[in-house]
């Protein structure tokens, strides 16, 4: 059924009034799950997201919300202290099936989340690359309708943080790479299907690498990729599947003039379910997976403090079990 179908918005048992038969939220609708660990490890863009940052949750999303990094997001800062706010707008009215053929249920889904990321770089290194450590507070307002279930649910509050306690960055003439290790923790709610907390625990790996095209560094391509693995839903019994993200781009860098810099690129990014869901009422059939591409751009300035405005707009396409929509984020990085 279509229920067990979507973009989670949250994995959790409610009371269809009418009848009075418990139903469990296994709708699955893309939140600002992200809309959280937007670590940019690069000063560079939706320091994770995605950030998501993901954002922001509910059963069967992703965890880690693809889409908070774009151009240069596996970049991360030299040592300081950072702060991040991400902005992010998603709507979607497709959701598609595990053929990737849209449903017509009759979706509606309005999810904003302004994520607060703090990050600090510090001066000690191990195998040659800086230890840091971060954590991300995402706040989340979601507005869902589906009209073939009767649900008309809108929610806003705290999402699930996530703490980053270790982070490994190394800087060359040619490349940067990042690995890290997060955890998330379920402090936000979990009692309506719009509400922005999910009711698990979940690991989470962090690899990247950015490689530059010219000797001039103008020209980078990046990659970072995310793995997590969730411990069970106490409220339905369900372990959401391993999940894998990877985050993408290439772009041009130019400096119109001293300390300030534009970057203009395409981002992309595709989220894939891995293992399938376990548990007495998952669905073993249906493994969630979404793409997407869009237009990227960052200005900074290097003055006495550091500063960045980056903005991006993602098309999703080719879902399977999982909405499609558009994603838009505007993030703020300052370092001090």
């Amino acid at each position: 059924m279509l229920l067990d179908i979507v973009a989670v918005l949250k994995e959790k048992a409610f009371k269809q009034e009418t009848t009075a038969v418990e139903i469990k939220d296994e709708v699955t609708v893309k939140k600002g799950n992200s809309m959280k660990h937007l670590y940019n490890t690069g000063m560079s863009v939706c320091v994770t997201l995605a950030m998501l940052m993901l954002v922001p949750t509910t059963a069967m999303a992703w965890r880690y919300c693809p889409g908070s990094l774009g151009v240069a997001g596996s970049i991360a800062p030299p040592p300081g202290f950072y702060y991040i706010m991400y902005n992010s707008s998603y709507h979607a009215d497709t959701i598609n099936d595990s053929g990737g053929n849209a449903s017509d249920v009759g979706l509606d889904l309005n999810v904003f989340a302004n994520v607060h990321q703090f990050v600090y770089i510090t001066q000690k290194t191990f195998l040659k690359g800086y230890f840091g450590f971060d954590t991300t507070i995402p706040l989340i307002h979601t507005d869902l309708q589906i009209e073939a279930y009767g649900i008309d649910s809108d929610d806003f509050g705290l999402g699930d943080i996530c703490i980053e306690p270790f982070s490994l960055s190394w800087h060359y003439p040619r490349f940067d790479a990042v690995i890290g290790l997060a955890l998330y923790m379920p402090t936000g709610n979990n009692d309506t299907p719009s509400s922005p907390g999910q009711d698990y625990y979940s690991m989470m790996e962090t690899l990247g690498i950015n490689v530059y095209l010219d000797k001039e560094r103008t020209w980078s391509a990046a990659v970072m990729t995310r793995w997590v693995q969730n411990t069970e839903n106490d409220d339905t019994g369900i372990t959401q599947g391993d999940e894998f993200v990877a985050e993408y781009g290439i772009g041009k860098t130019v400096k119109p003039s001293t300390g300030l810099f534009f970057r203009a690129g395409l981002a992309g990014y595709s989220a894939v379910q891995l293992t399938e869901d376990s548990g007495n009422r998952a669905n073993s059939n249906e493994r969630r997976k979404i793409h997407a591409l869009g237009p990227d751009i960052n200005f900074t300035w290097l003055g006495p403090l550091l500063f960045q405005l980056e903005a991006r707009y993602m098309f999703e396409y080719a879902g399977e079990s999982y909405t499609e929509g558009q994603l838009l984020t505007i993030t703020f990085r300052a370092r001090y």
